[in-house]
This record gives structure tokens, sequence and C-alpha cells, in this order.
């Protein structure tokens, strides 16, 4: 079996895939209005079939969601070149850089709805 997506419910569907697009370089894949009402669009880094980002909008569900609660991580080679290239670009470091057992180092960013997003460099 294979992990196939997260979803994540946002406020603003144009202003969450600018911010994935912008941070960490993810594609659209495929985006779409849902027949019960609501917009939602998938977003990856690799090919297609490759675990994906689904982003939902729906005022519906979204009127009270304050982006807390869970996180999502994405790996990099190097932790300290995307320090600067997000920063560089203008999105502020939450939290961090932390470095944990074996060498493994990350940080925090923050989504449009407050999500926490974590950049992980794997030690040895």
């Amino acid at each position: 079996m294979n992990f196939c997506w997260c979803t994540v419910m946002v406020r603003d569907l144009d202003a969450s895939v600018g911010f994935y697009q912008k941070a960490l370089g993810l594609k659209v894949d495929r985006r779409f209005a849902m027949p019960q009402g609501g917009e939602l669009a998938f977003l990856s880094d690799g090919p297609a079939g490759a675990t994906q980002l689904e982003l939902i909008h729906d005022d519906r569900a979204t009127a009270n969601y304050q982006g807390t609660g869970i996180s999502i991580g994405f790996e990099t080679r190097d932790l300290d070149a995307e320090l600067e290239r997000l920063v560089a670009a203008g999105i502020s470091v939450a939290k961090g850089p932390f470095t944990v057992g074996g060498g493994t180092r990350f940080f925090y960013i923050k989504d449009p709805d407050g999500l926490d997003v974590q950049i992980v460099q794997k030690g040895a």
C-alpha cells in the first residue's frame, strides 16, 4: 500500500496554491470544482502518481478552520540553502532551526492558514 496524499482545508485556495508553489516548488497536478460545492487542487513535486498535497476550499468546512494541530514535512538535501532561499523569498521562519539525534536538522514555516510546514534535512 502506498501513501497517496494529505488533505489540508484552506480558507483561500489561490493564496495557498501560491504559497506552496513559491515556498516548496510544488506544481498543480489538477484543480477542479467539487460537485457538492467548493474547489480543490492537488499539488506535487514529482511525476504522476507521486505523493500529493490536496488543498480543499469549501466555505462550509473552513469557516472555523485554524490550521493547527498537525504539521506536514518536506525533505531537503541542504537545509541551509533552503533556509536562505525561503528568507530571500520573503517567507518567515516560524521555529528553528533545530538539530536532533543523528544530526537531523529542521525548521518550520507557516502556510497562509497557520499550518506548520517542516523543512528537514535527515542526518546520518
